[in-house]
């Protein structure tokens, strides 16, 4: 994730959709900065619309250019789960 100045952090990152996401972060950064998140070779690019300390970091919102909309055809994280798959295997 690159920020600010060209400075870079390691993110954690809690949700992400084609508008935008949410990482978690060490350090807070101003709302309104210009924001690149890289997942593995894909970069979206966007601007900081919150950011809010809960109990061990920082809750960073992401809202991203329309040139840089997310969609699970490009990348999916590893983390990411299908809820409608998981209600269909509930189901099975």
């Amino acid at each position: 994730m690159v920020h600010g100045s060209n400075r870079t952090a390691d993110a954690v990152l809690e949700d992400i959709s084609h508008v935008g996401g949410c990482v978690q972060v060490e350090e807070p950064i101003p709302v309104g900065v210009p924001i690149q998140l890289s997942i593995g070779e894909w970069s979206f690019a966007g601007h900081v619309s919150y950011c809010n300390y809960r109990d061990y970091g920082y809750f960073v919102g992401i809202r991203f250019s329309t040139e840089s909309a997310w969609s699970s055809e490009q990348v999916v994280p590893q983390h990411l789960i299908n809820l409608q798959n998981l209600s269909r295997q509930g189901h099975a």
